[in-house]
Parts: C-alpha cells; structure tokens; sequence
C-alpha cells in the first residue's frame, strides 16, 4: 500500500469517527435523553474527551492532520497552552479539532447544536 493509499484509509476511519460521534448523539437527542442544550453540550464534551481520537498521541496527531479545523484551538483560546514543559499538548489540539468537525457534521446534516432544546413542559394543575 503506497502512503498516499494509507493516508486515504486513515482519514476515511477519521471521519467515520467523526460520523459515529454524532450520529450517536443525534439518535440520543432524537429519544429526548437530554431536557436542554446544556445536557446536551456536555454529553458532546464527554464524548469528545473520551474518545480514543482524543486519549492516544499517535490519534490525536492523526486528528489534527485529517480535521477541516486543526487550528481550532487557538482560534478558540490563542496560543496559550499549546505547549506545556516544552511539549505540544496533541490531546488538548485534538480535542478543539475533533469537537468542531462534529459541530460542522450536525451542521452539514441540520441539527443546530446552537438552538434550545425545550424543556419538559410543565404539569398542569387541576382545579379541584
């Protein structure tokens, strides 16, 4: 297999990756596990800092060089914490690169990660 064939296979098993992450949180959405955005946004950090794109060096690397978004992080938060006792931080890179190529998915796919998620409503009272 030539490295250009490799490099195809690794980002075709990226973006599944990408895919897996949010259909399963669109599917937990659709069964209404979540009252609101809140609930919502934190199963998708969760799920994010969980993943093995996240936790591995050698994926989180791989993260960075196949994500639509590998300058996530500073476009986010600026180049503070990039590095840490001469070392790039490849989780923390990864993590602001893997979030947002999910939050483009739902977009690409309609789901606005943006939009309030109605809360349960209210019971009526009886008048008695």
């Amino acid at each position: 297999m030539s490295s250009e064939e490799a490099d195809r296979v690794l980002r075709a098993e990226y973006w599944a990756d990408v895919r897996g992450v949010a259909e399963d949180l669109k599917e937990r959405l659709a069964k209404g596990e979540f009252s609101d955005r809140d609930e919502f946004i934190e199963a998708l950090d969760q799920d994010v800092d969980g993943h093995q794109r996240i936790i591995y060096a050698r994926q989180a690397q791989e993260c960075l060089l196949f994500s639509d978004n590998d300058g996530a992080y500073i476009d986010e938060f600026g180049a503070e914490g990039v590095v840490e006792d001469g070392s790039l931080m490849w989780s923390r890179l990864a993590y602001a690169a893997f979030r947002a190529d999910i939050v483009d998915y739902f977009d690409s796919i309609g789901v606005d990660v943006n939009d309030p998620i109605p809360e349960p409503d209210e019971p009526e009272e009886i008048d008695g």
